[in-house]
């Protein structure tokens, strides 16, 4: 009973720290639902000018083992894979997508989040976010991504 407790309690902090960052810290947020092996395609596209870039990436999920998900990840060609537990401190994953050096606040930045895990339906609950501090960004999504 105390681990479930601590659990929640750490789920809440969790959760005020992100609804507490400051308003506009997030270029990007959307929530999508997943079914087993569904592929989803996000392009974020920066300010059209000399400096500015396209990124795309892919991700869905393969196997839902133990509570865990192995997600697969194809950010701009490059793939990766991982596997997130609806726990706290396990359940994100980031990538910085551009601008590898200074800190991280300073660094353009994809954040996943599961958020639930449906056993009826087999499907997950997902939170994106995407955060570019230097360039206005624009992300668009498709869910009928092919060819991945």
């Amino acid at each position: 009973m105390a681990i479930v407790r601590s659990l929640a309690i750490w789920l809440m902090v969790g959760c005020w720290v992100v609804a507490a960052m400051p308003k506009g810290y997030w270029g990007y947020k959307d929530g999508v639902d997943l079914a087993k092996d569904q592929v989803v395609h996000y392009t974020i596209d920066s300010a059209k000018n000399e400096a500015g870039y396209r990124f795309d990436f892919f991700f869905r999920w393969t196997l839902w083992k133990e509570r865990g998900l192995v997600m697969h990840f194809s950010f701009d060609g490059f793939r990766r894979q991982t596997i997130l537990y609806p726990e706290y401190k396990r359940d994100t994953f980031r990538y910085f997508y551009r601008d590898r050096h200074g800190s991280s606040d300073e660094k353009p930045m994809i954040m996943i989040r599961l958020l639930a895990l449906n056993d009826q339906n087999k499907t997950a609950t997902f939170e994106v976010l995407v955060r570019d501090p230097k360039r206005t960004i624009v992300v668009e999504r498709n869910m009928s991504a092919k060819g991945w």
